[in-house]
């Protein structure tokens, strides 16, 4: 953890890496807020996240080999179970429930079975990964997570409520116009019973696992993996934003609604998390958001046809996604986010200060 000066117009202000806390006085050893000892001339979180590629054997050859087998882990081992019971249903029938192979879903009276058969591809291949960077890459999976001594939650949380805040406000708002206009589409409201309780049981623990899944694999190990031999942070976050998007050009929804729009906007939902996790140091608030923003259209939002169906509230029919309506609430969305986490866990400020060169040890301060 790193502690910075800042200089303000009567004081120095010392700030907490791990939480952004200010700690008044000098003769403070430990954050009264997180707890986390402080450690001067120690380096940021942000430098500890992006150089944690030096650590471990991190030769090329590691990395072609770990990015197939977590692939392989994820993307071949994981689907068994829910192949497993797609083979089953073809041979008995079990509750009404079907499977349709090629769209790769259970469809029956309840749809949380499906739900949860796609969910477990996500948790063998959290498993797949922690193992590959642990045995090809002898290192620990919360090096991948987060630059700090430990996962910060709090962040995850604070990001998920002020996501889950943005959403409620923009489907109020769209519903209060009178044709219920949304995104150029048009709001239905569906009727749920006991069955959307089960799903949001099912969602609130495995959705946090599959988003975790996606952000460490992309902006984690991949990321990291290029740092290795590239560190420009503007480089990083493009890079992976754009394997990103290439990657989520599989899903039906760009197919169905339009590829252009799709792309863009998912481009745009990426570079905002490769640019918060460069920035923050960890995955925490990336995390937070992907998991609320998927909750909400697992939940609350989804599309009339979507990668993983599911009974939500809302249904938002579209013919196709128009560009605007879809870019522009997006950049929107994005930038007061990126200002609300930025003023948040002062980014900019702690910049100022390493420029000024204010990073040096406190005197009568002890570890």
């Amino acid at each position: 953890m790193k502690n910075t000066l800042i200089n303000s117009t009567c004081s120095w202000q010392i700030l907490c890496e791990s939480c952004g806390s200010k700690i008044d006085s000098r003769s403070h050893s430990y954050c009264a807020s997180c707890g986390n000892k402080i450690r001067h001339g120690s380096i940021s979180a942000t430098q500890s996240f992006i150089t944690a590629a030096t650590k471990g054997r991190n030769e090329i050859w590691r990395y072609v080999v770990g990015i197939l087998l977590a692939l392989i882990i994820w993307q071949l081992i994981g689907p068994l179970p829910f192949l497993g019971a797609c083979g089953t249903l073809s041979l008995i029938e079990i509750l009404g429930y079907r499977c349709e192979l090629e769209l790769m879903s259970i469809t029956g009276p309840s749809q949380v079975p499906g739900f949860t058969l796609t969910m477990l591809t996500f948790v063998i291949g959290l498993i797949g990964l922690q193992w590959t960077i642990k045995w090809i890459h002898h290192r620990d999976l919360l090096q991948v997570l987060t630059g700090r001594i430990r996962f910060d939650f709090s962040r995850f949380l604070f990001s998920s409520v002020i996501v889950l805040c943005f959403s409620s406000l923009a489907l109020f708002a769209g519903l209060s116009i009178g044709d219920s206009d949304v995104l150029g589409g048009q709001v239905t409201r569906n009727s749920v019973g006991i069955d959307w309780i089960f799903l949001l049981m099912a969602a609130l623990v495995l959705v946090p696992i599959q988003a975790a899944t996606e952000e460490i694999f992309f902006r984690g190990y991949i990321l990291q993996g290029i740092s290795h031999w590239k560190r420009n942070r503007m480089f990083l976050v493009l890079l992976t934003s754009i394997i990103f998007t290439i990657v989520h050009i599989a899903n039906p929804e760009p197919w169905e609604y339009g590829v252009f729009a799709y792309i863009i906007s998912v481009f745009l939902m990426s570079l905002f998390m490769s640019l918060v996790t460069v920035l923050d140091g960890g995955l925490e608030l990336a995390i937070g958001f992907h998991t609320m923003n998927n909750l909400w259209s697992f939940l609350i939002l989804g599309l009339e046809k979507s990668v993983i169906p599911t009974t939500t509230l809302y249904t938002l029919n579209l013919e196709s996604l128009d560009a605007v309506n879809a870019i522009i609430p997006g950049i929107v969305q994005f930038t007061l986010l990126f200002g609300i986490f930025s003023w948040r866990y002062q980014w900019f400020n702690k910049n100022i200060s390493r420029t000024r060169g204010t990073n040096t040890p406190l005197k009568n301060t002890k570890d």
